[in-house]
């Protein structure tokens, strides 16, 4: 029970860490477009280095499925949620796995010592 926990917190981690990128990415995108539009006339703004450093953050958190579901399928925001919440799930199985074995080595370790 205790690594379905492991796992369950982890994926609420990643799924949060992934929802507060994509809306720093949102922020930035706004704040680019209004930038853009007002203040120079539309014309084009190259990418900030803040979008792209976020946006090759989120490309790495999404790349195992988007491997399996390709992102052409459904371009909607619910797809997208849903997506996110797929990626997160992943990525809570394996680093949620990987901590609580890490752990109970650790745990056996240190009864063996004592």
């Amino acid at each position: 029970m205790r690594l379905v926990w492991t796992i369950l917190i982890t994926t609420l981690i990643v799924w949060s860490v992934q929802i507060i990128l994509f809306l720093l990415l949102l922020a930035d995108w706004f704040t680019h477009i209004f930038l853009s539009l007002l203040v120079l006339f539309g014309a084009h703004l190259p990418d900030s280095a803040i979008q792209t450093f976020i946006s090759r953050i989120l490309t790495a958190l999404i790349f195992p499925i988007n491997r399996i579901v390709p992102s052409s399928s459904s371009g909607t925001s619910l797809s997208m949620v849903l997506r996110f919440g797929l990626d997160s799930l992943f990525w809570g199985i394996v680093i949620g796995s990987a901590i609580y074995f890490g752990l109970s080595l650790r745990g056996k370790n240190n009864c063996e010592k004592g």
